[in-house]
C-alpha cells in the first residue's frame, strides 16, 4: 500500500490556503493538525481485519484506501449548530490534506454532497451502503463533541469497513461556542418552522399565545413579528394552517376547574387532536437574543431553541430594557400559592372594548384581595366588590372575575398600553386591618395609592399573617 503523492503546485497552493481559511473559520488549526497527526498515525500502523486477509493472500491494492470525514449523527454535536459541526469537520479534513504521512486519500466534501446531506438520516450501516454506493470510500472517519467548560471536546474515530476502529483522537478546543451557534433571523426561522412542524405531525390549527420578553414577560413588537414570521414558515410546510386567537368562554372556565399551577386557557385551547397553542420567551443579549417557540397540543409538548443574530434583526423591534421596578418580584414567595390568568391566557392581549374575565386559583383556603393598575392611570379593587362582598376562597377551586356570578363587565378603554392585576390570597380576613383608601370604594381609583408597591407595603405591613402575592400583565392593543 503506498502513501498519496501531490504535486510541489498543489502542495504549496494548500499551504498558502490554508492559514486564511482557519482565520475566517476562527478555529485554532494546531488542534486540527494534532486531531490529524494522531488519526494518520494510528492509520499507519493498524489494519483492520479485512486489510488483513488482503495482506494475507497478496490481494494489496496498487491505490490507497479513500477516506471520509462523515457528517455528526443528530445528538453527536448536540451542543453546537450544524453550521459549525461542519466547520469543524472542515477544519480536520483540511489538516488531513496536508498530512504528508496519510496513508489514505481524503475524499473531498464536495465530491460526496449529495450522499453527506442524507447520512445525518442514517445509521452506521447505512451510512456505509450510502458511501459504497457513491464510490469506494473504505475509511469513515466519525466525529463527537461534548460541551465542556470554556469550549469543547472533540473526538474521531477512523472506522473501517468491517467496523474495525483504525485510529482515534481526542482534544480540547477553546470555543465560544455560544456567540457561534447564534444564526440570522431567517435562518433561525426556517430551522424552528422544519422542527416544530415535523415533530407536531397532526398540526391543524395554532392558537397564538405570543413570544414574550423576558425578564418581565411582556408582549412586544419583536414578539409578535416572530411568532408571524413562525406560523408563515410553517404554512408552507403545513396545508391550511389556521390560525385564531387564545380565548375560552368563561362558562368552559368555570366547569373545567383544571389543577393548580396550570394555564386553564392555553390547557382547553389545545386539547382537541390538531389543536396547538404557540407560545414562547425571548431573551434580548448583547449579541443574539435567546428564544424559545413552544407549541403545546393535545398529545404534548414541542419546544425549539433558537438563538439570533442581534444584526439580523431590526432595531426598531427590539424590546426596550426593563425599568429597575418588577412587579413580578414577589409573586408566590409566600407558603401558599395563588395561579393568576384570564380567559385570554397568561399572558393576554386584548383590544380595547374587549371584556375581561380574570382566573384565579389558590393551592389552599385563604382570603382574596385583587386590584388593577388601569394603563390610564389609577388602581382600583376588583375584588371584593359590591357584588360579591366575601373575600373568602376555597383551595384548588377556580374563581373567575367577574365570571357568570358578578353582573358587572371590566371593559378595556384607552388608551394602548399595560393593565397589571395585582391580587393577594392570606391565611385570615384583614378587611378592618386595610385603610379607607382601600376598603371605601370599589372599581374607582384609589385615594393616595399611586403604585402597586404602595398595594405591596401596605398587605406586607400586616402582622401575624400569611400572604402570597400573583401578577398579570394584561396588554391593551388598539382594535384593528
Amino acid at each position: 500500500m503506498q502513501p498519496r503523492r501531490l504535486s510541489l503546485f498543489a502542495l504549496l497552493f494548500m499551504a498558502w490556503m490554508l492559514p486564511a481559511a482557519a482565520a475566517d473559520t476562527g478555529l485554532d488549526p494546531l488542534v486540527f493538525d494534532s486531531l490529524a497527526g494522531e488519526l494518520a498515525s494510528g492509520l499507519a500502523s493498524k489494519q483492520s481485519t479485512i486489510d488483513s486477509i488482503r495482506t494475507m493472500f497478496g490481494w494489496t491494492d496498487a491505490q490507497p484506501r479513500r477516506l471520509a470525514v462523515i457528517p455528526f449523527d443528530r445528538g453527536e454535536a448536540s451542543p453546537i449548530p450544524d453550521d459549525v459541526a461542519r466547520r469543524f469537520n472542515d477544519a480536520l479534513l483540511d489538516a488531513l490534506v496536508s498530512r504528508k504521512d496519510l496513508v489514505a486519500t481524503p475524499v473531498a466534501r464536495q465530491d460526496l454532497k449529495p450522499v453527506m446531506d442524507d447520512m445525518a438520516n442514517f445509521g452506521q450501516k447505512g451510512q456505509i451502503k450510502l458511501l459504497e454506493g457513491a464510490g469506494k470510500v473504505e475509511i469513515r472517519v466519525k466525529g463527537r463533541v461534548v460541551r465542556v467548560d470554556g469550549g469543547v471536546e472533540l473526538s474521531y474515530r477512523a472506522i473501517a469497513e468491517d467496523s474495525t476502529v483504525l485510529a482515534s483522537a481526542r482534544r480540547m478546543l477553546a470555543f465560544d461556542w455560544q456567540a457561534a451557534s447564534a444564526i440570522p433571523l431567517d435562518q433561525a426561522i426556517e430551522k424552528a418552522a422544519v422542527d416544530l412542524a415535523g415533530r407536531a405531525k397532526d398540526i391543524r390549527q395554532v392558537a397564538v399565545a405570543g413570544i414574550l420578553s423576558q425578564p418581565g414577560n411582556g408582549h412586544s413588537e419583536l414578539g409578535r413579528y416572530l411568532a408571524n414570521r413562525l406560523i408563515d414558515r410553517m404554512r408552507t410546510r403545513v396545508k391550511e394552517l389556521r390560525t385564531i386567537g387564545v380565548w375560552v368562554s368563561v362558562t368552559r372556565l368555570e366547569e373545567a376547574n383544571l389543577e393548580i399551577g396550570e394555564q386553564p386557557v392555553e390547557r382547553l385551547a389545545a386539547d382537541t387532536a390538531g389543536n396547538y397553542v404557540l407560545s414562547g420567551d425571548m431573551t434580548p443579549l448583547s449579541q443574539w437574543v435567546e428564544v424559545v417557540f413552544k407549541l403545546r397540543g393535545s398529545g404534548g409538548d414541542v419546544t425549539h431553541h433558537a438563538r439570533i443574530t442581534r444584526a439580523s434583526l431590526d432595531p426598531a423591534l427590539l424590546p426596550p430594557a426593563l425599568g429597575r421596578d418588577d412587579p413580578f418580584a414577589d409573586d408566590n414567595l409566600g407558603r401558599n400559592r395563588l395561579m393568576l390568568s384570564s380567559d385570554h391566557g397568561g399572558n393576554p392581549v386584548y383590544h380595547i372594548g374587549d371584556t375581561v374575565n380574570l382566573v384565579i386559583q389558590s393551592a389552599e383556603d385563604g382570603h382574596l384581595y385583587c386590584f388593577v393598575q388601569q394603563s390610564r392611570g389609577g388602581i382600583v379593587r376588583i375584588f371584593p366588590n359590591r357584588y360579591h362582598a366575601a373575600t373568602r376562597i376555597a383551595g384548588r377551586r377556580q374563581v373567575t372575575v367577574p365570571g357568570t356570578t358578578m353582573p358587572f363587565d371590566w371593559t378595556i378603554e384607552p388608551p394602548p398600553g399595560e393593565d397589571l392585576v395585582k391580587c393577594f390570597v392570606l391565611d385570615r380576613d384583614v378587611w378592618a386591618e386595610l385603610p379607607k383608601s382601600i376598603t371605601a370604594q370599589d372599581f374607582e381609583p384609589m385615594p393616595g395609592i399611586k403604585a402597586l408597591d404602595d398595594l405591596r407595603a401596605i398587605f406586607h405591613a400586616l402582622r401575624r399573617v400569611a400572604l402570597s402575592e400573583a401578577t398579570l400583565r394584561v396588554t391593551v392593543a388598539e382594535r384593528r
